[in-house]
């Protein structure tokens, strides 16, 4: 009977033992978050310092040593209304990474870990290039950012080498291409031949700069409708495959844009990306202010190109300028875009960027209509 009663005590024990295994492993892994987030706040702090160019160089480096994979938070689940397919491929959400975070593709793969359902590169010229004479990269008020890059990159060749290996990615893959040449004729062969190249690469789409404020192109106005009926003949004389976007600025007349969008339509582009970096600010530094002051003029935009769009439906919107939160990002899909592009937000938020994106998006398709939604979330600050 004690022999019974000891075996019948022991499955107890053993139950209490897991108990108490489970509860040691959770704890530990509790401390394991708080010090990946302690160290990641840490990080950032001291990015935020420092001079921002020399913290996005930085950065990239960073990813590409894997600290990404060591201290990013998982992302949450995800809600089934944020899957959406574009050219071809299906993605868990519309969250994207914008041209100028990573122009060379140095940190594509960690980048793609982090959870990124797109992400452009570039922008590129046929060429390698330096850009402009630093300091060319300055942190303003209000999460801000203004560059004045002048659209420096390693060019074509190695941009084709770095993207190479990424094939048979399940994320979409962007290349935006621009051109630093000051005659319509310069312009055109520099997209020509850089559209040319990039024809049997991995890449999904390929996006032409046509607003990049900080390179001049002399008296060529690149977005007059001269110039963009001559950009038409050449794609239909070229016949590319892979598919066209034009990127625009979010200060143009609401005319313009339906001009603009209507045209692309016409002439069988794939979509617009509608939003880019802006020189109509009130700070010292010369360049293109991104984050938080381009919200309104950008979500202005959307909507006025997504009206002009009409019914073509395969025509695709990437809303871009001043999405700093996951609620943003839900807004900017109700008022057209089918997929939005951060860029600022990452700078200042970090890793936690994308899983707090996608937790106000999960909270959002919760909610009845857009107009409930907050204006602003609160996102991690780092001063």
């Amino acid at each position: 009977m004690t022999l019974h009663s000891s075996v019948l005590t022991l499955p107890s024990r053993r139950a209490h033992d897991r108990q108490r295994d489970v509860g040691v492993t959770s704890s530990r892994s509790l401390t394991l978050t708080k010090g990946r987030s302690w160290l990641h706040h840490l990080i950032l702090r001291c990015a935020h310092v420092m001079d921002a160019e020399r913290s996005h160089s930085l950065a990239l480096q960073a990813l590409g040593l894997g600290v990404a994979s060591f201290l990013a938070p998982p992302l949450p689940p995800i809600h089934s209304r944020l899957r959406r397919t574009l050219f071809g491929k299906t993605l868990a959400h519309p969250i994207a990474l914008a041209a100028g975070f990573d122009k060379d593709a140095v940190a594509y793969q960690p980048l793609h870990a982090l959870g990124f359902s797109a992400i452009e590169v570039g922008s590129i010229t046929p060429q390698p290039h330096a850009g402009n004479p630093r300091p060319r990269l300055w942190r303003v008020k209000d999460k801000a950012i203004i560059n004045s890059y002048g659209l420096n990159n390693k060019g074509l060749t190695a941009l084709k080498r770095a993207i190479a290996p990424f094939k048979h990615s399940h994320r979409l893959l962007g290349v935006s291409v621009a051109s630093i040449k000051s005659t319509t004729d310069a312009i055109l062969e520099d997209f020509s031949h850089t559209i040319d190249a990039l024809q049997e690469s991995t890449a999904d789409y390929i996006a032409l700069n046509l607003s990049c404020p900080n390179v001049s192109h002399g008296n060529v106005a690149i977005l007059s409708p001269q110039f963009l009926q001559q950009l038409c003949r050449l794609k239909h004389h070229k016949h590319w495959t892979v598919p066209l976007l034009l990127k625009i600025p979010c200060a143009l007349e609401d005319k313009t844009y339906t001009a603009i969008t209507q045209l692309a339509i016409k002439n069988g582009f794939a979509g617009l990306i509608v939003g880019n970096t802006s020189p109509q600010h009130n700070h010292a530094h010369k360049g293109g202010l991104s984050g938080t002051p381009l919200g309104t003029a950008a979500e202005h935009a959307l909507a006025v190109v997504h009206r002009a769009r009409k019914n073509s439906k395969n025509f695709v919107l990437i809303s871009s300028g001043g999405v700093m939160d996951g609620f943003a990002a839900y807004r900017r899909l109700h008022k057209g875009a089918d997929m939005v592009q951060i860029y600022t937000a990452f700078i200042y938020d970090g890793l936690n960027t994308l899983p707090d994106f996608i937790s106000a998006m999960n909270q959002a398709c919760h909610k009845k209509t857009p107009s409930s939604l907050p204006k602003r979330t609160l996102i991690r600050n780092v001063a």
